[in-house]
Parts: C-alpha cells; structure tokens; sequence
C-alpha cells in the first residue's frame, strides 16, 4: 500500500511539500556537500528533454519489478539503496537539484500529476544558494516552468506515454500468467527472485519468450500506444482551435488523469480485499480526487496565471490608502473603484517595473503580465511611458532590450555575491576567488560586474560597514549607561566587558571591508593606531585613512564618532538602566543575554517578566542566568559567595575568572569552558597542594582564598608566598614534567580552583588568546627570576 499512498501524498500535499520532505532528495543533498571544483551542468538535450530520461528509468523500474523486486525483500533493499547511491553521485558530479530534476522516477510522477499547480498553495521549494542548475526552476516557480515549458517534446513524450505505461505494468500480470487473480490474489508479492521468475515464460500464449524481454516490450508498445493515441488527440484538438496552447495544456490535463484513474483501479488492490470495503472506499475516493484535480488543471491557463501574477505584484506595491486585498484578483477591481489621484496607480506600476527588471524574467509572460496591468488600470501608452521615465537609465535599457537574465541566473548570481563578500572578507586569494566563480559557474564577465558593484559607494561592503559602525555605536551608548555602576557591580562589569569586545569587532569588520574596498597593504599599516587605546593616536590614524581611502568619506561622520573615550555620566537613569538591560535581555550575542539577565537580577529586580522570558531562552547559559536572577539574593547570600566559586551560575563564574590576572584578556568563549572545566576544592592548614619532584596529574591550580608557601629543596627552603589570584603549577601544565616546588597551605585552610590538566592543554591551550595570556605570565614570571638572580649576584 506504501506506494499508492505516495502517489495520493504527492497529490493531496502538492509539488513544494513533497520536494521538501522526500527522502531521496535529502539523501541527494550528500553529493550536493562533497567538495568539487566547480558546478557542472547537464548537457543541453537533457534540459530540452529532462522528463525523458527519468520516464525510461521509471519505466526501467517497472520492468525490474516484474522480473525481480516485487516480492524479494533483498531486491527491494537493492533497488532502494541503489537509487540513494544514484542520487548521490548525480548531486557530488552536477550542481544543485540534478537529481530531482533531471533523473529520478518519482520525480517524473510528481510533475505529471502535480503540474502546473498543486491544489493547496505552499511556499516553494527553492535552495538556499541557487546555482541555476536548471534553467527554469519548478523549485523556485513550478506554474512558470510548466508554461515555459508546455510545447517541450519531453513533457509530451512523458505524459502522454505514461497512461500507457501504468495500464501495461497491470495487465503484465495477466499476460504472463493468463489470469487476472495472479495479480489481485497477491501472490506476486511473496515469490522470490529467481532465474524462473526472470528468463522463465513471459507471456500465456507465447512461453518462448522470456519474462524480462516480454516484461519490457509489454511497456514500451502500451507506451507507444498511448503516446500516439494522445499526441492524435492534440493534433485534432490543436487544428480547431483558436488556442492551440489552450488545447495542448487541456490533453496534457486529459493525459494525467487517465493515469491516475487507470493507477488507483489496480492499485493496492491485493490489500484493499482484506479489508472490509475497503475496495469500494477506495473505488469512490481515488475518481473523486482525481476529477478534483482535472478540475482545478482544467481552470488553469497561461493567461490566469499572468493575471494573478501581476495582481500579487501589485498588491506588493499596493498605491492606496487601507489594507490591499487577500485574494490577488480583487486587486485589480479595487484599484480600477479607487478613487485616489492616478499619479499614487502610476507610482504602484512603476515599482512593478522596477520588480520585474529585479526579478529578471526573460520569457514573453512578463511582458503578458505588464499589458494585462495596462489593460485592466487603463493605463494609456503615454502613462506607460512616463513610468518608464522614471526607471534608471540602466532598467531602461534592459526593458527595452528585453535583454534580462533568469530568476535562476539571477539567484545564482546574489548567491555567488554573497559568498564572494565573504571570501573578501577574510582576505581570501586570488586562487581561492577563481575557484569560487568556478565553483558557482559565474563568468568572468558576471564576476567583475560583481566586485565592481561590490566595492561602489552603494555596494553592499560599504553598506555592511556603514551596519557595523552603527552597531559598534550602540555598543558604545550602552557602554556609556551602565558605566556608573560597573563599579560597584560585577555582572555589569562583565556586560561592559562583552559590550567593549562586541565593539572592538565590530570596528575590526569595518576596518577588513575597506582593506577589501581599498588599498589593503597601507589600510593595514594603519590599522594599529585606529585600533589604538589612545584617542589622539586613532584621531591621527583615521585623518590618514581619509586619506588613503577615498571610500572612507562615506563613514568618516560615523567614524569620529567612535574616536573620544565613552563618556560617564554623573548618574545613571535607572529607567535608562533597565530599558538597556532589556534590550540586551534579546541580543544576538547569548553571552550579552545572559550577563543582562544577571544583572537584571542583582540591579532591577522589578523585571520577573523579563527573566521568564529570558528562562525559555535556546541557549542553556542564559536559561540558567535567567532562573537564578528570579530567586532573590540579600546581602548575606552574596557575602557568603564572595570569594568563592561553587553556587555560582557559569555566567558569573567567567567574571569571577577574568578577575584572576591570567585568564583576564581571554575571550568570552574560553572563559566559558574554563568556569565549565573548574571546580572548587579547600585543603586545611599544612596540606600539600603539590609536593616536588612528586608525579602528578599536572593540574592548574588558582587561589581563591587564604596563603600558600613555596618550599624548595625539598621543603628546607622557603621561595615565595602566594595569595589570592595567583597561580600554582603552570610549567607542569604545559609539559607535564614533575612538580619543581612544594606548595602547602599556610596559616589556615587554602581554596583552591583545581583545572585538569590534561583538558586544558586539549581544548584551551590550542587557542591563541590562553596561549598569549600564558606565555605573557611566564615571561614576567622568568622576568622576575631574572632580576632576583641578578640582584642576588650583586
């Protein structure tokens, strides 16, 4: 019964669902990942003839179930994971959805049972990044691609062959055994694979000829009959009438409902006697979709479709005052009602044209739609031309011309930018540039098109730029809010720490699209005074890259902005206070939500609301942030945890790190793994932390609370004392060499912060912001042994 249902699937739920939860296409999507050189396309007679060569193979199929997979478990998990390796390989050696709409059985079925519109409206199935695998997409428009392609030879041959081919895979079964009830006994669905069942007696009435080569001649002259009895139909039909497209759409129509009435009069048959009326249910639902859907085919043309088409534009440009209408047809009767001046109507069609030089459709149905917009506004030839008027010179051309791209070139191309803006950010080369258009198949006409506009004063670097300098700003003013508490604060001293890193890559970014704009190698050597902690020094920095960066000008405003230290002020609003914080509370960045969280909880404790949101919160630091700040904390609760690590939430476990001199520089990640890492321990009086030349784990060791002394020579000499915040043990961290000192508590119980060793160097050590914080505290450490030495040597 699996595979009538699919076909009742793919109709009831239309052509765009299907596409999105099919399991061979998202099998496919594997080959789509693996890395290639560049987008290969299919050649041209497969796109002329694209239903043709799945039709074969769909009709292949049936002949092999006939002949092997019908009734063979093994067979069948043969034949499914044999097509999921083909939908593989198609996707890792052609671009996009070769699979889908070049080779695949089922997708010749979907098309011919689901074209040109399904019977629920549903948003498309088009890819994320279009390479424009195929030159009118069913994806991206499926009524379009029918109507582009409704004279193809390939849809004819297909569709008007399959009634056919579905009425001879039934009668096989008669044919070979001379009975029907050898297909509605069920009998076929228990017999294994054999040579009998393959190269035995293939017809009744001629045992001679084996079953495979019967099998397959059965199809193909029930497919050339069928063929020729439709395509008979059409040239009649196409003779008398006044619009032959008309007629060829309405065989087409004719064609695909013959097919399915002849599928479900033996479909799941074998099933549908073991249950209770269960024939005759399905007897009546089968017809009754089917009727439902030549229906609704029937009432379809290419002139509908226009209509509504350029009625939902209009609705997009809607001129009028109120709300535009929900069905798209009513728009032109509501428009031609309206009573507003004509100049607002000309207005919605000239941001029609706009969109339709936008959009870059190249057939004759934009041009369709445009004179249907004309004809049902009114709309005189000399409106028609003031409108255009209004274009930029450049849309001007191409209207003209009619010289458009496709939506799938043009997809492919805004793909193909984005992913260059991105290359171009991270200074990709020149290499790696080439390969991307390859990889995209952009020419290299297309490609300096692109970078030109790329790089103009209203491209899209300098627009993303212009974004982050506005996003570094209001990093700043909240900077600017919360900085008069910050000091009696810690959760707010880490949000001002998140906000100033937040801001610094923000300023990073601009500073990497005009390097991208401009001239790079000087950009670069300016790049330590704009990044300097001295505002005079930035000022001087940013007054040469004027200079050196024309396109700079465009940002220089926004630039000096960021140039003065953030201003404190005298005392903050506490209205202005919470209205940041809950802000913040939604910020892209979790660790911004969860330090505003936190301080909602400690400084505005009025916001419960708020933090219920906040708890429901995708990531799990700010949902722990969040329910910890709605429990209420008095002053002896946060004396209790001063000092201390354990009972604090993780978010304020990384201000408690950045508060040891070693960890203060590391980036907001690293302190998370770090506070996850930890744990708390407390040793009594006289306890060793580590004893020398003691193998052991080698762990990181930071104190929290209480002395400690440094014994050498086997503890007959005392080195140093320790204290709060320093550091025990980082050589064996990194080398995992026997311990070089005895360190033991001193004068009353040590709290310790134990980090394993072996996690760290794993996970931390590789990073470049713990290593630098490292080697920076060992080289004061070997500063300091150096002057000792040599103050002792004098």
């Amino acid at each position: 019964m699996l595979l009538p249902l699919l076909v009742l699937f793919i109709v009831l739920a239309g052509f765009y669902p299907w596409r999105s939860v099919c399991p061979l296409a998202a099998i496919g999507e594997l080959g789509r990942r693996l890395p290639r050189r560049f987008q290969r396309r299919v050649p041209d007679w497969l796109e002329r003839g694209h239903l043709v060569v799945p039709f074969v193979f769909l009709a292949s199929m049936l002949v092999l179930r006939h002949v092997a997979s019908n009734g063979d478990g093994r067979w069948i998990a043969g034949v499914l994971i044999g097509l999921a390796l083909a939908a593989v390989a198609a996707n890792a050696i052609f671009t996009g959805k070769t699979w889908c709409n070049f080779f695949c059985p089922v997708g010749v079925v979907e098309r011919i049972y689901t074209d040109p519109s399904s019977l629920l409206p549903s948003a498309n199935s088009q890819c994320v990044r279009c390479t424009a695998c195929k030159k009118s997409c069913p994806d991206i428009d499926q009524e379009n691609n029918y109507w582009r392609e409704l004279t193809a030879s390939g849809r004819r041959l297909a569709t008007y062959a399959f009634p056919g081919v579905v009425f001879a895979f039934y009668w096989y079964f008669w044919l070979r055994e001379g009975d029907w009830e050898a297909y509605f006994d069920g009998r076929w669905t228990r017999r294994p694979a054999d040579a009998e069942l393959a190269f035995g007696s293939g017809f009744f009435f001629a045992p001679g000829v084996p079953a495979v080569v019967a099998a397959a001649a059965t199809l193909a002259l029930c497919a050339v009959a069928s063929f020729a009895i439709f395509r008979a139909v059409e040239a009649a039909s196409v003779r008398k009438a006044r619009d032959p497209e008309r007629r060829r759409h309405m065989v087409l129509s004719v064609a695909a409902f013959t097919a399915f009435s002849l599928f479900y009069l033996y479909a799941g048959a074998p099933t549908l006697r073991k249950i209770p009326g269960g024939t005759r249910a399905f007897a009546f639902l089968a017809p009754a979709i089917g009727v439902l859907v030549l229906a609704r085919r029937s009432n379809r043309s290419r002139e509908t479709y226009v209509r509504e088409r350029g009625a939902a534009r209009l609705l997009r440009n809607w001129p009028f005052a109120g709300e535009p209408p929900r069905d798209p047809m009513e728009a032109y009767a509501r428009a031609q009602a309206s009573e507003e001046a004509r100049e607002q109507l000309l207005a919605g069609y000239t941001q029609t044209l706009r969109d339709v030089v936008a959009d870059g459709l190249v057939d004759e149905s934009e041009v369709r739609m445009l004179a249907e917009i004309r004809k049902q506004f009114g709309v005189t030839p000399r409106e028609h031309e003031q409108a255009t008027a209004r274009l930029p010179e450049s849309d001007r051309k191409l209207l003209a011309s009619g010289s458009f791209v496709t939506v799938e070139e043009r997809l492919q191309l805004e793909s193909y930018g984005a992913a260059l803006t991105e290359a171009l950010l991270r200074s990709a080369s020149e290499a790696e540039i080439e390969l991307l258009r390859r990889e995209f198949g952009v020419g290299a006409e297309d490609h300096a098109t692109i970078v030109e506009r790329m790089r103009s004063s209203s491209g899209p670097l300098l627009d993303r730029a212009r974004r982050e300098l506005i996003e570094a700003l209001v990093r700043r003013a909240d900077r600017e809010t919360l900085a008069t508490i910050a000091a009696t604060d810690e959760s707010v001293q880490l949000l001002g720490f998140l906000l100033a890193r937040a801001q610094v890559e923000a300023l990073g970014r601009v500073y990497d699209l005009l390097a991208t704009v401009g001239d790079r190698t000087r950009i670069a050597a300016l790049r330590p005074g704009l990044q300097s902690p001295d505002p005079e020094t930035r000022r001087l920095a940013l007054a040469k890259l004027a200079e050196v960066s024309p396109e700079t000008r465009e940002l220089l405003a926004l630039l000096e902005r960021l140039v003065p230290e953030p201003a404190v002020p005298p005392a903050a609003d506490p209205a202005d206070v919470r209205e940041t914080l809950a802000r913040l509370i939604k910020d892209a960045d979790p660790f911004a939500r969860a330090a505003a969280a936190w301080s909602l909880g400690v400084i505005a404790p009025g916001a419960p609301e708020l933090l219920e949101a906040a708890r429901d919160d995708s990531d799990p630091l700010v949902t722990e942030a969040a329910a910890a700040a709605l429990v209420p904390e008095d002053e002896a609760d946060r004396a209790a945890r001063s000092g201390r690590f354990q009972g604090r939430t993780r978010i304020s476990r990384m201000q408690f790190l950045r508060g040891v001199p070693l960890f203060a520089a590391l980036e907001p990640r690293d302190l998370l793994d770090l506070a996850e890492l930890s744990r708390e321990e407390e040793l009594p009086a006289g306890r060793p932390l580590c004893e020398e030349g003691v193998p052991d784990s080698g762990d990181l060791f930071v104190i929290l609370a209480g002395r400690a002394a440094v014994l050498g020579d086997r503890g007959e000499s005392e080195l140093a004392e320790l204290g709060p915040g320093e550091i025990v043990g980082e050589l064996s961290l990194l080398d995992g060499s026997p311990r070089s000192a005895t360190v033991v508590a001193r004068g009353g119980p040590l709290t310790v912060l134990r980090i394993p060793a072996e996690a760290f160097r794993d996970r931390l050590l590789p990073r470049g912001s713990v290593s630098r914080s490292l080697l920076v505290m060992l080289t004061a450490r070997l500063r300091a042994l150096a002057s000792r030495v040599s103050g002792a040597g004098s």
